[in-house]
């Protein structure tokens, strides 16, 4: 779907529990010092997640330069 409408730009970020979700309720034990989304960057995790951190970054990293050639290809084509 990004390739197809190329969007300006792409964010990517785990998910935060933030409160008074049941996300929140679901990892809320988990959470230490970083229990907010404030004290945490946009990749890191503050909660036990189905892959590891670094999975995330990786993922990040790839879409951005799969899009961003995708992008310049389009606009090669004009």
């Amino acid at each position: 779907m990004v390739m197809e409408l190329l969007p300006d730009d792409v964010g990517i970020s785990v998910s935060y529990p933030l409160p008074g979700t049941k996300f929140y309720e679901n990892v809320k034990h988990e959470l230490k010092e970083k229990a907010n989304w404030t004290d945490s960057d946009e990749l890191a995790l503050m909660f036990r997640n189905t892959y590891p951190s670094d999975y995330y970054k990786h993922l990040h990293r790839y879409v951005h330069k799969k899009y961003r050639r995708h992008q310049g290809a389009e606009l090669l084509k004009k």
